[in-house]
């Protein structure tokens, strides 16, 4: 349970550093800490973040499951219920589920605080990974110190990538898999 604490608290805080605006032009500190919820439009979604601590992959299925494979480590939580392992050759163990209501809750609390100083703007056109991206930058002061991104948003106005760099290090956070990303119960 200490990694799943881990890869949420990755997960938040890469959320508390950034935001984006809702439609894009629209440049201000409230519309990008309340738009990045634009993914929360997808039925389910990828999210592979890269920090110095690592690769964590998470796999967010509405409305209720999450698979987050970070350092060896397998957390699967389906509703109410939850499994975990150590390794690829460890057994399942059954573990308590964070439901996504509480992920939900504890992601509108930090995100929803706004600090001052928090800034977005609109930075204009660029790419990514070859792709046209609509590019937003922020800084945040928020709860775990100063912290400044990109943000990417394709076309369908749905957030493709991060990247943030605060006194902690650097993060980037790809969203892949937009509807189609599955999550099933251990075998």
């Amino acid at each position: 349970m200490k990694r799943l604490g881990s890869a949420l608290l990755a997960f938040l805080l890469a959320v508390s550093a950034l935001a984006v605006p809702a439609v894009p032009g629209r440049a201000n500190a409230v519309a990008c800490f309340t738009a990045f919820t634009a993914n929360d439009k997808a039925r389910s979604y990828r999210m592979i973040l890269t920090s110095r601590n690592g690769v964590e992959t998470i796999d967010m299925v509405k409305p209720d499951r999450m698979h987050i494979l970070t350092n060896g480590t397998e957390i699967i939580a389906i509703g109410n219920r939850g499994w975990a392992r150590l390794g690829p050759n460890s057994v399942w163990k059954p573990t308590p589920a964070m439901s996504m209501s509480d992920i939900r809750s504890m992601l509108a609390a930090i995100t929803g605080k706004q600090h001052s100083g928090d800034t977005c703007v609109d930075a204009g056109m660029g790419s990514y990974r070859g792709h046209p991206a609509h590019l937003y930058k922020g800084t945040h002061a928020g709860p775990f110190g100063p912290s400044k991104g990109t943000i990417y948003v394709f076309g369908d106005r749905l957030v493709h990538h991060i990247d943030a760099v605060s006194a902690r290090g650097t993060l980037s956070m790809d969203f892949t898999d937009f509807n189609t990303a599955t999550v099933y119960p251990p075998e």
